[in-house]
């Protein structure tokens, strides 16, 4: 895949909104397009780089054929360096088949574990966040992105009560094994406990991710445990704080540990987002660690 087919599915997925509104298919949306993109402007003491992406979806469902619901999904999750060219994509797409006891996606579809766990950036800072990412499957979307190849597989997913749940099979274009993942997640008022387990066929070891995030009136607050022994003997932790000073401003603050058998390494950080009506987002931040420089971050955005 070329530089120029991840900025110009980007650009449709971004226009994709707008042009559906004005079209009918003959389909019920179920959720509609949701992400957002951002433009981030990162800083240290030598260096300053610049960064374009986000991550959007399209879900359609509602076309019956006898008792089977159909639809299909759309994504793509992109990081384009705007200062080096070191760009990141991948593109997600399947045919989704309801019937009755559950939603099969085929094709390419995103992972289990990617459509569940909703870990959040660190600090909000985007490169900062890349230190920690490798410790918290699921792995497979990551490395899609990651290496630019193309995944393809199935996934299911179901719901009972407040516990959503699935798995899914992956294998990537050029690596060797197969991903195996399995998750569920468990909704409690404004929170929910989530977890993934991840297993590459052709590798010793099992992947783990387990978080639980939720907000009490002003307050929000996310905590996850990672450990991937599939490639390295890796675990970390990431917590964050939130504070809502207003209905549009929140500040907040992240700690995060990464450890293998012979390294440790600690990151902080603190951050503080202003979102308007519209659905523009502004952001600054700043992070540090025991092994790192401090780096500064702004970033603007939208998110739907």
């Amino acid at each position: 895949m070329t530089k120029f087919t991840g900025w110009a599915a980007f650009a449709a997925l971004i226009a994709y909104p707008s042009f559906a509104s004005a079209q009918d298919y003959g389909m019920d949306q179920a959720a509609g397009p949701t992400g957002g993109f951002e433009l981030e402007y990162i800083g240290t003491e030598n260096r300053t780089r610049s960064y374009f992406g986000g991550n959007i979806d399209l879900m359609q469902r509602g076309l019956s054929a006898g008792a089977v619901t159909l639809g299909f999904d759309l994504g793509v999750d992109a990081t384009f360096d705007l200062s080096k060219g070191d760009d990141r994509y991948a593109f997600f797409g399947a045919i989704v088949v309801d019937p009755g006891f559950g939603e099969i996606a085929v094709g390419a579809p995103r992972s289990i574990g990617s459509v569940l766990i909703d870990r959040p950036v660190f600090a909000g800072n985007q490169a900062r966040d890349r230190d920690l990412e490798t410790v918290f499957p699921p792995m497979s979307d990551s490395l899609a992105k990651s290496r630019q190849v193309q995944s393809y597989g199935l996934r299911y997913e179901s719901t009972s009560g407040a516990v959503r749940y699935g798995a899914s099979v992956q294998q990537l274009d050029g690596l060797d094994g197969t991903f195996l993942q399995a998750g569920a997640e468990y909704s409690f008022g404004q929170g929910a406990v989530e977890g993934v387990l991840e297993k590459r066929t052709n590798t010793d070891g099992l992947n783990l991710t387990v978080g639980v995030s939720g907000a009490s009136q002003q307050v929000d607050y996310a905590l996850y445990l990672g450990h991937q022994d599939g490639a390295t003997d890796t675990t970390g932790v990431q917590a964050g704080l939130g504070y809502a000073v207003s209905d549009s401003l929140r500040v907040g603050g992240d700690f995060g540990l990464r450890q293998t058998p012979t390294d440790e390494s600690t990151y902080y950080g603190a951050s503080a987002a202003y979102s308007f009506d519209s659905g523009i987002r502004a952001q600054i931040g700043v992070s540090d660690g025991n092994d790192t420089r401090v780096m500064w971050d702004a970033s603007i955005g939208f998110e739907f």
